[in-house]
């Protein structure tokens, strides 16, 4: 009996061997690029990959950036280069900061959630780092803001989505606090913070 399916298993593998042998080597060539480039452009995990997310997830992979100081609500100056000496302005993607009354309440709050050190996510190998065009606050014109926001829209600074040490997502807890709006094109399960913060009546929602 033994014999026998070790017989069976024998011509399982000489089948397969088979097949195997009879794919032409161009096609295992396109197979490793096709897997190695949603490795390197989906933040090199292969989870990350094969699987979609449907809600702003804590990152596995990130750079840990030191906080020099919070200038809006939707802005975060943090020290960049070897020395530390540098200036990297990092925006808060996908949200948009009061610049009314709100606007200084908005900016405390992100203040209070950053702390000293944020992470920002990274996205593969082709991400700029934190040390990659540097900026310094002199970069950024003064009028190019955002109608209705505070933020700055200079294509040198990086947008991304934070989180702070305790892994909170900084982007939505500022919309969830009230305390900035959702831009368009903002993920669509993003749109629940915004909506708390409405039916709470929190920060720029509150109904005087």
């Amino acid at each position: 009996m033994f014999a026998g399916i070790m017989a069976i298993l024998s011509s399982i593998c000489s089948v397969i061997a088979k097949i195997i042998a009879a794919i032409p080597w161009q096609v295992w060539a396109a197979l490793v690029i096709f897997l190695f480039g949603g490795w390197v452009f989906y933040g090199g995990s292969c989870r990350d990959f094969c699987c979609s997310r449907t809600r702003p997830p804590r990152p596995e992979k990130w750079d840990e950036l030191q906080v020099s100081s919070v200038d809006t609500g939707a802005t975060i100056k943090c020290k960049g280069g070897r020395r530390g000496k540098r200036t990297k302005t990092v925006t808060l993607a996908h949200i948009a900061a009061p610049s009314d009354v709100w606007a200084e309440s908005s900016r405390v709050s992100l203040e209070k959630l950053a702390g000293s050190t944020i992470r920002v996510q990274k996205h593969g190998l082709f991400r700029s780092t934190p040390d990659d065009a540097e900026s310094t606050s002199e970069d950024a014109p003064e009028d190019d803001t955002l109608e209705g926001a505070s933020e700055p829209l200079e294509s040198k600074m990086m947008v991304e989505i934070i989180y702070n040490m305790n892994g909170q997502c900084l982007n939505t807890e500022q919309v969830r606090l009230g305390m900035a709006k959702l831009l368009p094109g903002a993920p669509e399960d993003w749109k629940k913070y915004e909506d708390e913060a409405k039916k709470n009546n929190l920060g720029i929602w509150k109904k005087m």
